[in-house]
């Protein structure tokens, strides 16, 4: 998932429209609703960006995922997502609306991905050794992905801290294939 200039421009005026309405906090529990369909369906996002279905039954997709509350605003905005043959950065700009929410908040969003779960003391400890890196309140949001074989990696507002052994081992075979190169020439 890429954060643009693009995505927080939308995060932001999204965020703006919720907040007049005091809707801000509904908005966004949204957003959150809709990226986690999307990541655990990858077939919606084809329906939504499917040429020969139309606007108004996405959008009815987009309606039944949300439930009988859906907001105006977010399917007003998903509209446009799909006018704009944008919606393939709904993921994108959901996570953004979320970290411009915090950083008003005066936190920072830590999305933390892990190959086992963490036991509270290990969150403790890793939301302290974040917040100092941070200078500020840390929100931890932890997904375990076995994956990763060990280790964690971590986004911190838009940077990246790998040290997953699966990043590692990465690292180590593109520093092997450079030296391979380097050595061959």
């Amino acid at each position: 998932m890429v954060i643009t200039s693009t995505v927080i421009k939308y995060a932001e005026a999204i965020l703006e429209l919720a907040t007049e309405q005091d809707r801000d906090d509904i908005v966004g529990r949204q957003l959150k609703q809709i990226q986690d369909a999307v990541a655990g369906t990858p077939q919606l996002l084809r329906l939504l960006n499917h040429p020969t279905v139309s606007e108004e039954e996405k959008l009815r997709v987009i309606r039944t995922v949300l439930g009988t509350a859906a907001e105006r605003l977010i399917v007003n905005f998903v509209r446009l997502l799909l006018q704009r043959r944008q919606v393939d950065i709904l993921e994108s700009i959901a996570t953004a609306y979320e970290m411009v929410m915090n950083e008003r908040a005066g936190l920072v969003l830590a999305r933390v991905q892990t190959a086992a779960p963490l036991s509270t003391a290990q969150r403790e400890r890793l939301a302290a050794a974040l917040e100092r890196l941070a200078g500020r309140q840390v929100k931890l949001q932890v997904q375990v992905v076995p994956e990763l074989i060990g280790g964690a990696r971590v986004w911190l507002g838009d940077r990246l801290l790998d040290g997953s052994l699966t990043g590692r081992l990465q690292r180590m075979a593109r520093a092997v294939a450079g030296h391979k190169t380097a050595t061959a020439g």
